[in-house]
């Protein structure tokens, strides 16, 4: 593993761990859910999950997943502890990124001389020659041993940042979908009841409303990170149609 790939997977890592730290779990529709700080969009991101497909997207990108699965969401909890089987998975967003530095390094380095041959890694580096900069692509890269006759050349291409980040999201996801799923404090229907009547009666007077007309009513469910420990939380939008006065 390079040292510099090493040190940006940790940054990412200690960055997502503040950035993420006050993030909840809301579901927003069947297999959908946002991930973020109450009442900010910054650093939040959502999931929705379909047969055979997973979408993330957010402040930090866009990407989309095809897995074998019709259930995807039991797929990631496995899949995150494998980043790299993880972002095989990926079809649409950022994969992998070319590190020209490594490249350079591994020319210099003994060991590949004496696992390739001092022939052929001077072939390489005069099929590189003038046009190997800090612009350098992976294709670039590979094309050169091959020609050299290197067959598989040594890889240089690690996780970017963007599928890092990636990573971390979802392993947050299935840190508080885990939480969400399991919890026993959950409303009984009564109390959903009761929570509805209170929050109708909670409306705001300065909006007409008619008898004929029937409000928006939408349960959300978050987790909420305490001293105490995390709790799920449970509150109501309501939502009346403009009527016009008559």
């Amino acid at each position: 593993m390079s040292d510099r790939f090493a040190d940006v997977q940790k940054d990412i890592a200690r960055f997502a761990a503040e950035e993420f730290a006050d993030h909840v779990l809301t579901v927003e529709g069947p297999s959908e859910w946002r991930c973020g700080k109450p009442g900010t969009g910054i650093m939040a991101f959502r999931v929705l999950c379909r047969p055979g497909m997973i979408a993330i997207w957010g402040d930090l990108g866009e990407w989309v997943l095809r897995v074998s699965d019709r259930n995807p969401a039991p797929w990631i909890r496995g899949a995150v502890r494998s980043p790299d089987y993880l972002i095989e998975k990926v079809k649409a967003g950022e994969r992998l990124r070319f590190y020209p530095d490594d490249a350079r390094a591994l020319l210099d380095d003994p060991d590949t001389a004496e696992s390739y041959g001092s022939g052929v890694v001077e072939k390489v580096r005069e099929k590189l020659g003038s046009m190997w900069g800090d612009e350098a692509t992976a294709a670039e890269w590979y094309m050169a041993w091959s020609n050299a006759g290197a067959g598989e050349a040594p890889d240089c291409e690690y996780l970017c940042e963007g599928a890092l980040w990636l990573v971390e999201m979802l392993r947050k996801f299935v840190d508080l979908e885990a939480n969400l799923s399991h919890d026993r404090n959950a409303p009984t229907p009564a109390d959903l009841a009761v929570a509805d009547e209170i929050e109708l009666a909670k409306s705001p007077e300065d909006r007409f409303k008619r008898p004929d007309v029937i409000p928006s009513v939408q349960r959300h469910r978050c987790l909420s990170h305490g001293a105490t420990g995390t709790k799920a939380i449970y509150y109501l939008t309501v939502e009346y149609p403009e009527v016009a006065r008559g």
